[in-house]
């Protein structure tokens, strides 16, 4: 044991003079060399945590270690944190099979199971990591170490990681190249994201990111701007998962609504908020919301703002249904609330069964860039939502040319060639993204946009509280201020309210 601390002190003494000094690439090169990479990985955890990557990531570009792999890939294993429950997780058990049928051999990496997970192919191992969120150096050790164990044992050319905005991003990355593998990182989520939810970083660092085989982006605009930072960036939308109708949606004057019950991204009081504004031109509209927050309580919270609102007999709330198909093809327009959304399954699903949609402003979602079946207000604008739909109701052959252009756009994206974009990426091919100057515009008004969200229109502590408060009851309130200064300390929330 004091042997092994002995070489770890030594290796950290190196790391150390290494990052404070001039030396770059090659120094870094010759860590890896004699320490190896699968060693290096958890050490440099070990010794610095995470809170230096960006620098370690910046020190090491142009290392022979993260040389682009080139050769053609013919075994690929997907990582993400666990297979239920979530889009990630459905859109990991649509493209596994994909990629079993353009011939490649797979592996599943996951780090927690359950009865829940997705059906997974018979062909397809399935392998449980030691958990790498919030493990702390002792835990990531492990969690590098039967990472590095399973790409050898199942011989991986490729590993396509779903988890960009895991922590450990780069000492898997490390991991990872040491055994040969190349690695590829998709990004499910929006780039810029972190800036609206207030986080000092971006969903993934680009020093991290540019070391990397290649990235996926699900959104244009973000892949224009890290190609831009001299990322191998590639823009490949989900695999298709719908069956597009032939004919549009009944006009029968039902909205409908589909998605998790969360104020933060999805924001379902919007779409009550919506309903009420309806309400005041006296139409027989109703309201169908399928989804759930995963707890009753909360779940309650949402049906007594309906009726705070005065539209609880106009909303109907029908829970999580696995697949709302049925909700869809009852409906005449899809509702679309969301403060962001990278891919939103539920907008294409609404555009295949022929649904005009009326969504919050989101121009970096390429279903809504490319369709005219979706109109978009600003973010927030319940009135102008409903004002939206009213115009699509009071006027039959304006809703049906709308819901006509959905079902063009799901047919694009139905036959979108997914596979040659991932061969082009796994084989090291040149970025396919026919970049234009409306994709850097489009994702320059989102950092404005969402600037402007997070820190443009300042309310006060004690103002969010009451609203809070008002909106789902004291005891709800009270719960969310004392996890919040659990989060942040007594002293910041101090200096929040007081302004000091």
């Amino acid at each position: 044991m004091k042997e092994k601390d002995a070489v770890f002190q030594k290796f950290k003494r190196e790391a150390e003079a290494w990052l404070s000094g001039e030396g770059g690439a090659d120094a870094f090169d010759a860590l890896i060399s004699a320490y190896g990479a699968e060693r290096a990985a958890p050490w440099l955890v070990r010794a610095f945590g995470t809170e230096k990557t960006y620098l370690i990531a910046r020190k090491a570009e142009g290392a022979r270690l993260f040389a682009p792999r080139t050769e053609k890939a013919e075994t690929v294993a997907f990582f993400y944190h666990r297979y239920h429950n979530g889009g990630v997780e459905r859109v990991l058990s649509l493209l596994i099979p994909r990629f079993m049928a353009w011939g490649y051999r797979t592996v599943l990496f996951v780090e927690e199971e359950s009865e829940a997970d997705y059906a997974l192919p018979a062909a397809c191992p399935k392998v449980l990591l030691p958990t790498s969120k919030k493990c702390g150096a002792e835990g990531y050790a492990k969690h590098a170490a039967a990472l590095a164990a399973a790409l050898r044992l199942h011989r991986v050319d490729a590993l396509l990681y779903q988890a960009a905005a895991s922590e450990y991003l780069l000492y898997d990355m490390i991991a990872a190249k040491g055994c040969g593998a190349g690695f590829y990182v998709s990004m499910h989520e929006l780039l810029l994201l972190p800036v609206l939810l207030r986080r000092p970083y971006l969903a993934a660092e680009e020093a991290v990111l540019r070391l990397a085989d290649g990235v996926q982006s699900l959104v244009r605009s973000d892949a224009a701007f890290l190609a831009a930072a001299g990322i191998r960036a590639h823009y490949i939308t989900n695999p298709c998962w719908y069956a597009v109708s032939e004919k549009i949606s009944p006009a029968n004057g039902t909205v409908v609504w589909v998605g998790r019950f969360d104020d933060v991204q999805k924001r379902p009081r919007d779409a009550i908020r919506v309903m009420a504004e309806l309400q005041k031109g006296g139409g027989d509209t109703r309201l169908v919301m399928v989804g759930t927050s995963g707890s009753k309580g909360t779940d309650r919270q949402y049906r007594k703002f309906a009726k705070r609102a005065g539209v609880a007999d106009k909303v109907e709330f029908v829970g999580f249904c696995a697949d709302p198909v049925k909700y869809y093809r009852q409906a005449s327009v899809l509702l679309m609330t969301s403060a962001f959304e990278a891919c939103s399954m539920v907008l294409l699903e609404g555009m295949s069964c022929g649904l005009p949609v009326v969504s919050y402003a989101m121009p970096y979602q390429e279903p809504l860039r490319q369709s005219g079946g979706g109109i978009c207000v600003p973010q927030g604008d319940a009135a102008a939502a409903a004002k939206a739909i009213e115009g699509l109701f009071a006027e039959e052959s304006k809703r049906a040319e709308a819901a006509r252009a959905s079902l063009q756009t799901a047919a694009a994206f139905a036959a979108a060639d997914l596979r040659s974009g991932w061969e082009r990426m796994l084989e090291g091919g040149v970025p396919c993204l026919r970049t234009d100057e409306r994709d850097l515009q489009i994702g320059m008004d989102t950092l404005f946009d969402f600037y402007e969200r997070a820190y443009g229109k300042e309310e006060g502590l004690l103002v969010q509280g009451l609203r809070y408060a008002h909106e789902r009851g004291l005891r709800a309130a009270i719960s969310r201020s004392v996890r919040y200064v659990r989060q942040n300390g007594i002293k910041n929330v101090v200096r929040r309210i007081f302004g000091k």
